[in-house]
């Protein structure tokens, strides 16, 4: 049995392929939290989209990028950027001159753009990976 993850519209599944499905939600102080299909009672339209009911409460999806950062603040995801919220985990390298980041096992047209301010949230190994070192010789 495969874990597959809904956000916001499902995925496709092939037909009579058995599965377990996950939602990533968020509780009323806007901790995000995993919550098995099995485990919904049901859906019922809430004031900021459809609510969640569970045995041990009711939940919502994150709509913006600011529930998603308060959400996901604990698995290792910042903002970088007005529209990037970058899971750091996953960054293999930096690029200072453009300000990008860049992920492992992707092409160069896979990047999350880093405003100035948040630079120092690069971890130090990449932001030091490119580093130039001199020396004045005597």
């Amino acid at each position: 049995m495969g874990t597959y993850v809904w956000y916001n519209g499902g995925i496709d599944i092939a037909e009579g392929q058995e599965m377990a499905m996950n939602c990533f939600l968020m509780d009323a102080s806007g901790k995000g939290r995993t919550v098995a299909l099995h485990d919904l009672f049901f859906v019922r339209p809430g004031g900021r989209g459809p609510e969640f009911v569970t045995a041990y409460g009711v939940y919502r999806q994150p709509l913006t990028l600011g529930e998603l950062r308060t959400a996901l603040a604990t698995s290792g995801f910042e903002l970088l950027d007005r529209d990037s919220l970058v899971n750091l985990a996953r960054v293999s390298r930096y690029e200072p001159e453009s300000r990008k980041v860049f992920f492992e096992g992707t092409g160069p047209d896979i990047y999350a753009t880093v405003a100035g301010s948040k630079v120092a949230k690069i971890p130090p190994r990449l932001r030091e990976e490119r580093a130039v070192y001199c020396c004045k010789s005597a």
